[in-house]
């Protein structure tokens, strides 16, 4: 069990919500994360899945947790290296990617639009890289308005769902993006 002052960060409780609202985790094996610090899916995902195996990226070192089954890569997503890099730590695809990155926000709707289209359209990037066919893709966008955008980027998913978390302040606009079936 994990308690309130173990824990990396809130989104700990975000995934939590998801995983239970989904059954997410339980029907994938390997799973790569985008944008882990300061660890909270990780240490969700390691805490409850104990066979899972887990790599997770960021640019920020994060605490390593005590696991064979997981692997942490210090490097931006945007760095064009990243992809040897997870090639070096495991040479099979995942059949789920997550993330829980986010942009800087500025403030100022078109410029954070466009900031938070070249992140998803890296983590797509990524994704038809590294997933699996049939696979899925989690990730988190804070900007309303983008859902139609969204859809026509992930056109290679058969299904693409909106998720608004109940552990999410009410004036929010986190939204998390749930995509199945990768058929690229």
């Amino acid at each position: 069990m994990i308690y309130l002052n173990n824990l990396r960060s809130i989104s700990f409780f975000k995934l939590k919500e998801i995983d239970l609202r989904l059954g997410l985790l339980s029907q994938f094996s390997k799973v790569l994360e985008l944008g882990c610090f300061p660890g909270g899916w990780s240490q969700y995902i390691l805490s409850n899945y104990k066979s899972l195996k887990l790599v997770s990226i960021d640019k920020k070192q994060i605490i390593t947790f005590g696991s064979n089954n997981f692997h942490f890569i210090k490097c931006d997503i945007f760095n064009d290296n990243v992809f040897s890099f997870i090639n070096n730590v495991t040479r099979s695809s995942f059949n789920l990617i997550i993330s829980d990155a986010c942009i800087n926000i500025s403030g100022i709707y078109v410029v954070d639009a466009v900031n938070y289209i070249q992140l998803i359209k890296r983590i797509l990037l990524i994704s038809k890289v590294f997933l699996i066919k049939g696979g899925s893709l989690l990730f988190k966008i804070m900007l309303g308005g983008l859902e139609g955008k969204i859809k026509h980027i992930f056109r290679s998913f058969l299904d693409i769902s909106f998720i608004r978390l109940t552990c999410t302040k009410s004036r929010s606009s986190e939204i998390f993006v749930y995509c199945r079936g990768f058929n690229f």
